[in-house]
């Protein structure tokens, strides 16, 4: 039985390619961080090896007498360059060193899984080859190149092949994903005003593309661009999925790539706020703004016999159908969580809100609850008054608002949520007159009836975000228990 080892087998790629490799009989090792993610490794026959590309040390065991190595293993989305080279160039570097410490008797492939952008993007719309003079234009690209570059100069002491996917869609990936919420909804998002090609390939045909590099003798010491040849449009992606889902005819909605690049430095901190993957960086924004990102395929075709099978229709079918699937199961468990448990958290969070809210409120003066306080007694309201007031709102009559409509659509929780924000300030207008609003913020706002308008909408937004981090924090304690 052949060995391999696979780094970066928790990421995208790298599930698709322990199955293929499990699919044609071999052995499969796979690296992985003590903080990796093994949901979608669960079930499978593999050896999970604890380690890190950048912690040499770790990579003697799992590469002891391995006859294939395939390293996926890299960084794709942060915002320091350092992180880049740290991980995608240096990382390389010890996993070919340790490579030919622990295995160079016994290995008969080493395939480095590059990227189209370690080439970067073309200067016209004709499709470059593997003879195309790299020039990577972002900090992954460059790191990529430089990692290739390392598994070139070990070439005297390892059989190598390098690999580079294009844009990659299919099952479980995160980024072209982004779009099938606004699909679904009947929107067509079209990014940037100026037409972008591309090409793509389906997880499924390049990881078969992977592997039967790494076996082939023609592909020794070789470079190869995998993708399929057809050349596409941005749209065409977005088009081909609205029609998947049923709403081809949706309305066109630019996004402007100034606006990207506007909203990428925030994609930015919220790497630095919670180290998790983020939608955006600057640097992959730099990558989506260029306008040809196209490789031709032949030498993989002729050397090895490799060429991707499934349209882009074929692939994407089978990727939106995955992700409805998925979106389905996360919907049912949400449903399906214990209603004592969603009624803490759902309350915890909400008392939680009103405590910030008034913590806010106390030092600008938001809310004036001088009619309250003159209805208890009470000469001028004391700031225990208002702090127990917000809680009761938020933490209270919000909060069970979320959780009376959390297992009913959105909508229903924004008219629930509406309703009673507009509800409690219509009837303090019209009989209560408990409380008004400083005249420098909504006290500016004719009443009666445009404040109950006017609130009713941030209103409706409260049980959809509660809910959403209910659920977020319900499926993440599934997922580590």
């Amino acid at each position: 039985m052949k060995k391999a080892l696979v780094t970066g087998s928790t990421g995208f790629i790298g599930p698709h390619l322990v199955r293929e490799l499990l699919s044609r009989g071999y052995e499969v090792r796979c690296l992985v961080r003590y903080t990796s993610d093994l949901t979608l490794l669960r079930g499978l026959p593999v050896s999970l090896y604890i380690g890190d590309v950048r912690e040499p040390q770790t990579l003697t065991e799992p590469l002891r007498d391995v006859e294939y190595v395939f390293h996926l293993a890299a960084k794709l989305l942060v915002p320091v360059r350092e992180a880049f080279e740290e991980t995608n160039t240096q990382g390389t570097i010890n996993m070919l060193e340790a490579t030919v410490q622990c295995a160079s008797g016994t290995l008969k492939r080493f395939l480095y899984v590059s990227s189209q952008a370690a080439a970067g993007p073309n200067s016209s719309a004709t499709p470059y080859d593997e003879t195309y003079e790299p020039k990577p234009i972002s900090w992954y690209g460059t790191s990529k190149k430089k990692a290739e570059d390392a598994v070139r100069s070990y070439a005297d002491r390892l059989p190598v092949t390098i690999v580079r996917p294009s844009s990659v869609y299919g099952e479980e990936e995160k980024d072209i994903s982004q779009v099938f919420p606004a699909v679904e909804l009947g929107l067509r998002p079209k990014l940037g005003l100026n037409t972008k090609y591309v090409v793509m390939v389906y997880v499924g045909d390049l990881v078969k593309g992977m592997v039967d590099a790494a076996e082939s003798d023609n592909t020794l010491n070789q470079t190869y661009f995998l993708n399929r040849a057809d050349i596409l449009t941005a749209m065409d992606v977005v088009n081909v999925g609205a029609k998947i889902v049923g709403k081809p005819n949706g309305p066109v909605i630019p996004v402007p790539m100034f606006l990207i690049r506007l909203v990428a430095p925030l994609g930015d901190l919220l790497y630095y706020l919670s180290r998790k993957r983020p939608p955006i960086t600057r640097d992959k924004a730099l990558e989506l703004s260029q306008l040809y990102w196209l490789a031709n395929p032949a030498k993989a075709k002729r050397d090895f016999g490799w060429e991707a099978a499934h349209s882009l229709e074929e692939g994407l079918t089978k990727t939106i159908r995955y992700w409805q699937q998925q979106k389905e199961a996360v919907r049912q468990q949400i449903v399906n969580m214990p209603t004592r448990e969603r009624a803490i958290v759902t309350f915890g969070l909400s008392i939680m809100v009103g405590l910030i809210e008034a913590l806010i409120d106390l030092p600008l003066g938001g809310i004036l609850l001088i009619g309250l306080a003159h209805a208890l007694g009470l000469l001028a309201p004391p700031w225990w008054l208002t702090v127990f007031s917000i809680v009761v709102v938020f933490g209270v009559l919000m909060g069970a608002v979320a959780l009376i409509t959390a297992r009913r659509p959105l909508i229903w929780q924004f008219i629930g949520g509406a309703a009673m924000g507009a509800g409690l300030e219509l009837i303090n207008q019209l009989w209560l007159h408990w409380w008004s609003w400083n005249p420098a913020t909504f006290g500016r706002i004719p009443g009666p009836w445009l404040p109950p308008l006017l609130l009713g909408i941030p209103a409706g937004l409260y049980p959809i975000l509660i809910n959403a981090v209910v659920g977020f924090l319900y499926r993440r304690r599934l997922r580590y228990s």
